[in-house]
């Protein structure tokens, strides 16, 4: 992983963005266990669903991708 910003948080991040864009259009979860949950609960058909973070953020998509397809009875996306 990264290491963190002096002073910098993930919750400065989502309030930012939340000023940006206005109110409920932004989700901040502070447990990277919870992301996923949050995901399947909040995302509908067509959305673009963006994370922005450090440390192994980068990997939601690729977990997300593999319950979606499971869930879907989809061929892992690493196969197609």
């Amino acid at each position: 992983g990264e290491q963190p910003i002096v002073g910098i948080s993930g919750r400065m991040v989502a309030d930012a963005a939340t000023a940006a864009v206005g109110q409920g259009r932004v989700t901040y979860v502070w447990e990277r266990r919870h992301l996923l949950d949050a995901v399947r609960a909040l995302a509908r058909p067509g959305d673009l669903v963006l994370t922005l973070g450090a440390g192994d953020i980068t990997g939601l998509a690729d977990e997300w991708m593999r319950i979606g397809t499971i869930e879907s009875g989809i061929a892992d996306p690493g196969t197609l």
